[in-house]
Formats: C-alpha cells, structure tokens, sequence
C-alpha cells in the first residue's frame, strides 16, 4: 500500500514537472523597470507588441498620401493658390480662406476642400491632393 501511495506521489510530481516545462516556452517573464536617474547602463529594448490597428478617420498628413504608392500630396498651401488662381483672385482679396484634406468615398481618392470668401461670394473648391487638378467648384452669390 505504501508503495502505491509512493508511485502515485512520484507520477504525480513527474506530470507536474512535465507540464511546467511545457508552458516554459509559452511564458514571458518581463524584467522589473530600473531607476533611469542612478543607473548608467545602456537602454534595453522594449519588448516587441502587436501594431495597433487605426479606427479612425484619415490624417490630415500634406505630404504624403497613405497607402498611395509613391505619390505625393501638392499640400494645402498649394491648393489654396491653384483655387485662388482659378477665381481670379489673390490671398489678400479674400477672406476666411480655409483648406484641408479629406478622402472623396465616391472618387476613391484624396482632396483638398477649399473655401474662401470675396465679400459676400462664397467659393468652394475641391482640389485633387496628387496632381492638383480642380475636380469641382461651386461659387455661390448670396
């Protein structure tokens, strides 16, 4: 009888052992953080983690579109003058001149949004953020 207790105890500590060293490899033991004003040594590099994935609208980067090759945007500068010049008009006849860059659904594509003001005419613009074609106007006199 005391040598089945014994074997049971043995097998017992046996299986624990092997599961231990099987979910060895699938744990990561993380090291405490070091007091950075006494320590002189070198930095350890931060463990690796999963890119985050972005939920949010599209930036409003004017240099660069996302995931457009390598394309570059013309930037808001640029399409505030190239709409300015279709009117006929210079920066200091306007007022309130506003541009910023916004993804067209239909289109596929990234625009700038441009509206300035002459006096009571409103100008809207939407220019191609690439190339910097007008891909519409609307001029409204009120």
């Amino acid at each position: 009888m005391k040598n089945r207790k014994h074997i049971s105890a043995v097998l017992v500590l046996a299986l624990s052992v092997m599961m231990m060293l099987s979910l060895g490899g699938c744990i990561q033991v993380q090291q405490p953080a070091q007091d950075q004003s006494t320590d002189t040594q070198t930095e350890q590099p931060a463990t690796e983690t999963a890119p985050a994935t972005d939920t949010t609208a599209p930036a409003t980067d004017t240099t660069a579109p996302a995931g457009n090759g390598n394309d570059e945007y013309i930037g808001e500068d640029k399409a505030l003058e190239i709409a300015l010049g279709d009117a006929g008009l210079s920066k200091d006849q306007v007022s309130n001149p506003t541009s910023h860059l916004d993804y067209d659904d239909d289109l596929g594509k990234y625009e700038y949004e441009v509206n300035f003001y002459q006096g009571t005419t409103e100008y809207d613009y939407d220019v191609d953020a690439v190339t910097g074609d007008i891909t519409s106007k609307e001029i409204d006199n009120d």
